[in-house]
């Protein structure tokens, strides 16, 4: 930007992936409310390839779908690869219509994917399946405090900084804001996490692979920590690094939260132990490590739970459901209740 003597040229793209950078603001202030930015669309491909990706799009209804649909068919004619409707995944048939599982095989589920398959089937498959965004700064930055909380689980706060500062460099950030931003960021998320460990000091076991079978669902899956208390109560306990919570009425009925505790009744944490309460503990607030709590299970609803869950996924077909998640949604560009899904859907 200090380098340009005449003209300085700022593009910005806004979609369904990209978003404009907030210091667009600071060289070209938004103008007000009422009037907006002008936003320009993009010129087509200029590639047979892109072409037909255009020209498919218009085909659900767009205000050009017969131009569309005739230029579709003169490509296909001259072999375009994309073009020939009969290629198209939508025109055919399904390969299979058997379901993922078996009426007598054991779903396969990890505790922490329940939660997705009860708000959208289609979304819980296609994660299942490799549908997951790489791990951006915010998530490496999650999984390091994981790790320190696991080395250190009762770490003084002079332990846990001291480590912060020798794995530091694992994340590879340089000194810029951002790197600055989030060294802040990890050191308020110790100094929380110091402040829980000093109040819960008993018995703790970290990382705990949990395997159990529930039912029909078969539970895979590992606790941050698992806090003993006295006659064999086994509190479990799911760290949070993000930067929003749930209520306490929503965790009282946390799917993950209580499959955990129901895979303690199986004897999957040791014969003696019986559910003692679990927890979400927010050490990414803006303020002392914020606890939801879930009771101890005293009827069947998790039970309940995983068998509603079971018969969901165990299915040739999966449901796209609209809802709050739909934001944040990874493979929402592959789904059909979507507009960013019409291209491969329609």
């Amino acid at each position: 930007v200090s380098r340009a003597r005449r003209r300085l040229v700022v593009t910005a793209v806004r979609d369904g992936e990209l978003a404009p950078s907030p210091f667009l603001d600071v060289v070209d202030p938004a103008p007000p409310a009422e009037h907006g930015r002008v936003l320009v669309a993009p010129a087509p491909p200029l590639d047979l390839r892109g072409l037909v990706a255009v020209l498919r799009a218009e085909l659900p209804g767009g205000p050009d779908v017969r131009t569309a649909a005739a230029l579709l068919a003169d490509l296909a004619a001259a072999g375009v690869p994309g073009a020939d409707p009969s290629h198209w995944a939508q025109a055919r048939l399904e390969s299979t219509e058997e379901p993922l599982w078996g009426a007598d095989q054991p779903v396969d589920l990890s505790p922490s994917s329940l939660e997705t398959a009860q708000a959208c089937a289609l979304r819980w498959a296609l994660e299942r399946v490799g549908g997951r965004r790489a791990a951006g700064a915010e998530q490496n930055l999650g999984t390091l405090v994981h790790a320190i909380a696991a080395d250190l689980p009762h770490g003084t706060h002079k332990e846990l900084a001291a480590e912060l500062d020798r794995r530091w460099p694992e994340l590879g950030l340089d000194d810029g804001w951002l790197g600055r931003r989030q060294r802040e960021t990890a050191e308020a998320m110790i100094r929380r996490l110091a402040g829980y460990f000093a109040a819960r000091p008993g018995p703790v076991d970290v990382e705990r692979a949990v395997e159990a079978q529930v039912g029909r669902v078969l539970l895979r899956g590992r606790v941050d920590r698992v806090e003993h208390g006295p006659g064999g109560a086994i509190r479990i306990v799911d760290l949070k690094t993000g930067a929003s919570a749930k209520s306490a009425a929503e965790v009282e009925s946390d799917p993950q939260l209580g499959a955990y505790q129901a895979a303690v009744r199986t004897g999957a944490l040791g014969a003696q132990a019986r559910p003692g309460g679990a927890a979400l503990v927010y050490v990414g607030l803006n303020k002392d490590a914020a606890q939801r709590h879930q009771g101890a299970l005293e009827d069947d609803w998790a039970e309940r739970m995983l068998d509603d869950v079971a018969q969901t996924v165990a299915s040739s077909s999966f449901v796209a459901t609209v809802g709050d998640g739909c934001r944040s949604c990874p493979v929402r560009s592959s789904c059909p209740a979507r507009p960013e899904g019409g291209r491969v859907c329609s």
